[in-house]
């Protein structure tokens, strides 16, 4: 065994930490003299190849090697190998599959290109379907145990696995072992999408040990839950409320089959549409990752029948009583940021205050923004807008028709959260930060245009002096009335005052660095070096999502200090240059271009630096030089 393992290239195969290089270790260790020395190195190979259920690309040239082991009788704990090789067969998660009810036949594995992952790994395992098989009879009990659960997830050996699992269930007399096969064949019978052993899983209801008992209720709730009835529903819901210490060494759900349980009752109580039981299963499960699923279960329960697309959000007017105290129940539980995509799926906003605001339980409720306009609540006409589902003109035409203290009222409100407006509706997982920040950026380009044109300088003072003393405020608020007082004011020939400086610092973010560029501009020099120097300087490697170099993102001073001309300006960002170090540097370009433009006013301080030769990244100072500084 293993005896080919140093002719693996392993530093070409990247785990959970990196280069895969202490791979061979962990694969011998597994056959170490000491059981506690085969648990750390099952540990760390778990963690190296299977982080948090996420598989590596070092499992791929692992799992036959797992699969070698595993098969060997000679291999002490090989048992344990098991529960690792049921999570590679379905991608990395079993309790995630199992949530899912997903059955992998040959005919989705032949659509799958042979360079996936998933398809090498479920072959891979696959593979050993006949060591597995052996497995089941073997002396030793995890190792029984252990066959019996990589088995459930070979579903396209079922009908070899079947016999063998009823088989095994019938001759078993360990309690683990038995509860372990009995789940499994439960799982066959979903692959085969068939109740054929409903009636031996009844029996099992009243078998003499706890766990088999439990077990077999769970198998027949997936096979054949209408057999269930009203007391073995309580009787799973029952060992849920009462939950309990794991089940030591046991592979299913890490032994928590309480959670696995909740999930199938969650799973057949919303098919059914018995809210009731899954109120009880959100507060049996609460502070439980299981939860989270619940709650999902629960609200396509109390929503079904909804279309499966929302061109626009919902209207609160369309919710039943029902509905509504169960929104209310998720946000008081804390629940509602964890199932914002199930959330969507039924034309609801996101974020338990866009909630509670939207339903009418919060102090902003029915506010200026959620005034309708030809029947249409004009967040949602915004929030259109910025997901370019609806033309700016539609937007100015809904405005038109109110005061200007009552625009200037819906631009506030618009603003000021709740009410996420610069998300996309329908709600999309955005590509990073720069698309994110380019729908904030969005929404402050409306709200900004809108008030320069319905709004005048006599009411956008007295409301920026009013929200000076605001702690509340926030920083698209800031960028949208410093931009749009700063040109109704340049119109006139004037400049914001001064004592609006610290809204104007505090709008000085992203993604607002171009209009809050021109607002700095029209102030005097000394009071926009005061505002610009005050910044720190902030930068940061971002890794791509498409896996290229990373690129280096500059915020806060890095827009701004070129508008100050002067060698202190020069003098702060040589201060920042001087603190890097070759193995962490900065925007070397971003510094040079403004070298160059803060012109002559930089030579003095940049000669001094040359001077010192210990001043780091010298290239700054002499590509500055050369390109004019």
């Amino acid at each position: 065994m293993l005896e080919n393992l140093d002719k693996i290239d392993w530093a070409q195969f990247e785990d959970a930490y990196g280069p895969a290089t202490k791979l061979p270790d962990h694969l011998r260790g597994l056959l170490a003299a000491k059981p506690g020395d085969r648990r750390r190195a099952l540990a760390a190979l778990t963690n190296a190849v299977n982080h948090q259920g996420l598989i590596t690309p070092v499992a791929v040239p692992v799992a036959p090697l797992l699969v070698e082991l595993a098969g060997t009788e000679a291999v002490p704990d090989r048992g344990r190998l098991f529960g690792l090789l049921g999570d590679l067969a379905v991608g990395g998660n079993h309790i995630q599959f199992l949530t899912s009810g997903c059955v992998v036949t040959e005919e989705d594995l032949a659509a799958v290109p042979d360079e996936v992952p998933f398809k090498v790994l479920y072959l891979a395992v696959e593979a050993g379907t006949a060591a597995y098989l052996r497995a089941l009879a073997g002396e030793d009990v995890g190792v029984r145990m252990g066959a019996a659960f990589v088995l459930a997830f070979l579903s396209t050996k079922v009908l070899i696995v079947a016999p063998a699992l009823r088989e095994r269930v019938e001759r078993e007399t360990n309690e683990k072992a038995r509860a372990s096969a009995v789940l499994a064949l439960g799982m066959a019978g979903i692959h085969r999408g068939t109740a054929e052993d409903a009636g031996l899983f009844e029996q099992l209801r009243t078998d003499q040990a706890p766990l088999v008992r439990f077990a077999a209720l769970i198998a027949l709730a997936n096979v054949a839950p209408e057999r269930l009835g009203s007391e073995g529903f309580d009787e799973l819901i029952g060992r849920v409320e009462k939950g309990g210490k794991p089940i030591a060494d046991f592979p299913w759900c890490e032994g928590e089959l309480d959670n696995h349980a909740a999930m199938i009752v969650a799973q057949v109580a919303a098919a059914r549409g018995e809210l009731a039981y899954l109120y009880r299963l959100l507060d049996a499960t609460k502070g439980r990752p299981t939860q989270q699923r619940i709650a999902v279960a629960v609200l396509h329960a109390a929503f079904a029948g909804d279309p499966p697309d929302w061109p626009e959000p919902r209207s609160p007017a369309d919710l039943s009583d029902v509905q509504r105290r169960l929104l209310q129940r998720l946000i008081d539980d804390g629940l509602i940021f964890r199932v914002t995509s199930a959330l969507a799926a039924h034309g609801l906003l996101a974020g338990d205050q866009n909630i509670a605001r939207w339903i009418g339980n919060h102090p902003r409720a029915n506010g200026p923004v959620d005034a309708e306009v030809g029947g249409r609540p004009l967040w949602a006409l915004l929030m259109a807008v910025v997901s370019e589902r609806a033309t700016v003109e539609k937007w100015r035409e809904a405005l038109a028709r109110f005061e200007p203290e009552r625009v200037l009222a819906i631009c506030e409100d618009a603003a000021v959260p709740p009410y996420a407006l610069n998300m996309v509706w329908p709600p999309r997982p955005l590509e990073g930060p720069t698309e994110h920040d380019r729908h904030r950026a969005r929404l402050h380009g409306v709200l900004s245009e809108t008030l320069i044109a319905h709004v005048g300088a006599e009411l956008l003072e007295p409301a920026a002096m009013r929200w000076l003393d605001r702690t509340d405020r926030p920083a698209s608020l800031c960028a949208m009335l410093a931009e749009a007082l700063s040109v109704v004011l340049d119109r006139a020939g004037r400049v914001a005052d001064q004592r609006l400086d610290p809204l104007i610092a505090e709008g000085i973010s992203e993604p607002y660095v171009a209009p809050m560029r021109r607002v700095l501009a029209k102030l005097p020099e000394e009071r926009r070096a005061s505002l610009v120097l005050a910044l720190k300087f902030n930068h940061y490697l971002d890794p791509p999502n498409d896996g290229g170099p990373s690129v280096m993102r500059t915020r806060e001073a890095w827009h701004y200090l070129d508008l100050v001309p002067t060698e202190a300006a020069a003098t702060k960002l040589l201060a920042e240059v001087r603190t890097w170090r070759s193995d962490n540097p900065g925007p070397e370009d971003r510094a040079v271009e403004i070298l160059i433009a803060l012109g002559p006013a930089a030579r003095g301080p940049i000669d001094e630096a040359l001077a010192d030769s210990s001043f780091p990244c010298r290239s700054v100072l002499e590509r500055a030089r050369v390109g004019g500084a």
